[in-house]
This record gives C-alpha cells, sequence and structure tokens, in this order.
C-alpha cells in the first residue's frame, strides 16, 4: 500500500534541519544572516496567507503552515549557532597555546592510541595563566591515566594545565585539549553522577576477578570500558566481525 502524502508531511522539516545544521556547522559564519533571512520569511509567511485566502491559492493556503514550521525550525537552529560562535571564535584563538582548563566531564573516558583518557568536555574556564576566565565552549580532552582514571565520567569537573589544538571542521569540540602535569580532580559531579561512578567502578572492580576472555569483555559490553581487552582478543573480534559489541554495547 503507497503511503499516502499526508504521511510525508514532516520531511520538509527534517530536511530543513539537518541542512541548516549542516550548513552553519561547516559555514558558521552564515548563521545570523541565515537566521535573518528564515526569521523574515517566517513573519511574511502569514501575510501571504492572508491574502490568498481572498483568492485562488488554495494550495499555497494549505502549504503556508509547513513553510512557516521550516521557516521556525531553520531560524532556531541559525539562533542557536550565532548564540554559540562568539565563545567558539574566542577559543579558536587560543589554538597552539598553553592554557589553563577547568572543564565538566560529559562522557565516559576511552583510550586512546596515545595512552591518554579522551572524552568530551564542556569548558568552564580557559585561558592562559593561573586564573582562566569563563569560557563556556565544548571541548575534548586528553589526559594521562591515574589511580582516579576508574571514577572518571559524566559530571567530573577537573582542572589541568594543556596544550590546546583546534579541532577539526564540523566537530562539535571547540578545541582539543592535552593536559600536561598533575590533573585535579576539583569535584565528582552532583549526587547521581557521584553514585553512578561509584556503581560502575565497584562493577569494574568485580569484573577483573573473572577468569579471561571475561574479564576482558563484561567491562566493554556493560559499560563501555575497554582498556581491559587485549591486543590478542581485540586482534580476533576484529577478524570475526564482533569488535562492535564493545565499541557500541556499553554506550548504549
Amino acid at each position: 500500500m503507497r503511503p499516502r502524502l499526508r504521511d510525508l508531511r514532516m520531511l520538509p522539516v527534517a530536511a530543513t534541519a539537518w541542512g541548516v545544521a549542516l550548513l552553519t556547522t561547516f559555514a558558521p559564519q552564515l548563521s545570523t544572516p541565515l537566521g535573518a533571512a528564515c526569521a523574515l520569511v517566517a513573519l511574511l509567511l502569514p501575510v501571504v496567507r492572508h491574502g490568498r485566502r481572498h483568492r485562488s491559492g488554495r494550495t499555497i493556503v494549505a502549504v503556508v503552515p509547513l513553510l512557516l514550521l521550516c521557516a521556525g525550525v531553520a531560524t532556531g537552529i541559525c539562533v542557536s549557532a550565532a548564540i554559540a560562535q562568539p565563545a567558539r571564535d574566542q577559543a579558536a584563538r587560543l589554538a597552539g597555546h598553553v592554557v589553563t582548563a577547568v572543564v565538566s566531564v560529559r562522557s565516559l573516558p576511552t583510550t586512546g592510541a596515545d595512552g591518554r583518557l579522551w572524552a568530551d568536555a564542556d569548558a568552564r574556564r580557559l585561558g592562559p595563566g593561573a586564573v582562566p576566565s569563563a569560557l563556556p565552549v565544548p571541548v575534548r580532552i586528553g589526559i594521562p591515566v591515574d589511580r582516579r582514571a576508574t571514577k572518571l565520567g559524566p559530571g567530573t569537573v577537573l582542572r589541568f594545565t594543556a596544550r590546546s589544538a583546534p579541532a577539526g571542521p564540523g566537530e562539535r569540540s571547540a578545541l582539543v585539549l592535552f593536559a600536561s602535569g598533575e590533573v585535579q580532580h576539583l569535584s565528582r559531579g552532583g549526587p547521581v553522577e557521584t553514585i553512578a561512578g561509584d556503581v560502575r567502578a565497584a562493577f569494574l572492580a568485580r569484573a577483573r576477578r573473572l577468569p579471561e576472555p571475561g574479564s576482558e569483555l563484561l567491562p566493554g559490553l556493560a559499560v563501555g570500558e575497554v582498556r581491559a581487552v587485549s591486543d590478542e582478543l581485540d586482534a580476533a573480534m576484529k577478524a570475526s566481525g564482533l569488535s562492535h559489541l564493545t565499541a557500541v554495547s556499553g554506550r548504549s
């Protein structure tokens, strides 16, 4: 049975959202003029609809609400991008410098090829010197592994000195921070984040007592912790096409 046309009514809205988001991500300088144009269209559409009611333009009148919704969605995305852009531009000017950062971790850490723990975070303070200024931007952080790494997770607040590098085009992060020296754990977040971190750390400790390969696989399957997976097991899982189990299952 062929789908009715009304079943596809939200397709233009979704396409508009994806298209505008893609455009403002790779060309953020267009956020303000594009947002102004979409807002102008949204303001004019009711006038067009009112004028067409007294003529034969029934099709136009019927399409106006959908166009109005598309224009509203596009305007919202552009406004959001335009508001965030000044802070991102300020952060981009710090690329290549040594900075002091105070960040709140957003994701569970993963081990990179360089041996660091990598996670997404939101910077609270960022800049040169011992007293950085407030600069709320998303960042990607790489920190050395220490004994408190098992409890590192969403909500953890860290302070460290880092070498900054520009993020790639289209990435959520405004900067990539390579931490050096001591990483201070200022807070583990609110009560929910603290309890979740304790439960995760206790689970990992108990999982390590299992015989292999269970002690290597279970942390990755359950909570996305793949640091215990040996090179031999990793190669075997890739050869059998099962590497997605630890890459995805623990993050879902």
